[in-house]
């Protein structure tokens, strides 16, 4: 009996705070979302190659989709909200023996004219603002 208890009591916190991160649309229309980032390719794959450990040179990016207003929260207590575009990629990454050892789907944000890695917090703590 207590088992499920606890489950159910860890399923509703888990909805009540998946709940809590969004955004009203007074937050989003006085949000700075910064511009649109053209060259997002580019600065996705100049941001990885700081990021990845193993031969970051033979890392191969597939683009799903293309940048779309959105932002993230770190945290839900005393934690700002970072405005952005947010683009999702699939990074392939190669051994030295030339076998793809790694197949890493990430979410990258661009609050401010740089690039950040919010994969953890998205679908928990990041939405997307417009559809």
């Amino acid at each position: 009996m207590r088992p499920t208890i606890y489950a159910a009591l860890l399923c509703l916190s888990g909805v009540i705070l998946q709940g809590c991160v969004t955004a009203s649309k007074e937050e989003v229309a006085g949000a700075n979302f910064g511009p649109y980032p053209d060259n997002y390719q580019e600065r996705v794959k100049t941001y990885e190659s700081t990021q990845i450990r193993l031969r970051p040179e033979t890392a191969t990016y597939e683009f799903s989709a293309r940048p779309r207003k959105g932002f993230y929260q770190a945290g839900l207590v005393g934690h700002k909200k970072r405005y952005g575009w947010i683009v999702p990629v699939k990074i392939t990454v190669k051994n030295h023996f030339g076998f793809h050892v790694n197949d890493d789907f990430l979410v990258i944000l661009f609050p401010d004219g740089t690039a950040e890695d919010c994969t953890e917090y998205f679908g928990e703590l990041a939405n997307f603002v417009e559809k």
